[in-house]
């Protein structure tokens, strides 16, 4: 029950070339989703213990997904220091507090949302901020596709978030000012309030740049460790 009066605590006022199998250099991570299994770096994070997750539900994708149950569900992986984070989502929310896209988790009630949703019963892209349960600051705009591409830019307490129809015109949402530590969870989620609504959401892949704080490197990357 604690953690499910949590869930509603964070979202009250929401509505918010071919691919790699996968790739992992010291600066980069990329994850396509084409392997069978998900790459230890993820960690798997149900809060309610009501969602599912498949590599093979839509190939080539990672598929959250809940057969009519509340939702609020994470794969996420360890980053450092100042990153980006991208994806390309998929999700046909049809009524509040139904969404899915990326995520910044430091701990319990902080946390960083870019999520294509529905809000206020439109369809919208939201980036918000939560800290201590409660919602900080957020952005909005509204976005009639059910696909989206979604970035998360972090440079110390500046978090900065970006949406693309085509993953190469990029639109800038908002900057948000927050104090997380330096190391944090980032990754993909999805959220459905609906106890009666089946839904998913399809991740096409996942990219993560780490920026290395020696100035000598300020064009490398650096991968964030996993579990």
């Amino acid at each position: 029950m604690m953690k499910k009066a949590m869930f509603f605590v964070i979202f009250l006022g929401l509505a918010f070339a071919m691919k790699p199998l996968f790739a992992a250099e010291e600066n980069f991570y990329s994850d396509g989703f084409s392997l069978p299994v998900l790459n230890s770096v993820w960690q798997w994070v149900d809060e309610l213990g009501t969602a599912q997750y498949s590599l093979s539900k839509n190939p080539g994708n990672l598929s959250i997904y809940s057969d009519g149950q509340a939702v609020f569900a994470r794969v996420v992986q360890f980053c450092s220091g100042p990153f980006t984070a991208e994806v390309e989502v998929s999700v046909k929310a049809k009524e509040d507090i139904q969404g899915a896209g990326l995520i910044i988790w430091e701990q319990e009630g902080n946390n960083m949302l870019l999520v294509r949703g529905m809000k206020d019963g439109k369809q919208v892209i939201d980036f918000t901020a939560v800290s201590g349960g409660e919602i900080t600051e957020h952005f909005e705009v509204e976005y009639p596709e059910s696909y989206v591409y979604l970035r998360l830019v972090r440079d110390g307490d500046s978090f900065t978030a970006w949406y693309s129809k085509n993953g190469n015109d990029w639109l800038r949402l908002g900057t948000i000012q927050v104090v997380f530590k330096p190391t944090v969870k980032t990754g993909v989620f999805m959220v459905n309030s609906q106890e009666d609504m089946k839904l998913q959401a399809d991740f096409n892949y996942f990219r993560v740049h780490q920026v290395k704080s020696d100035a000598e490197s300020e064009d490398e990357y650096e991968m964030g460790e996993g579990m």
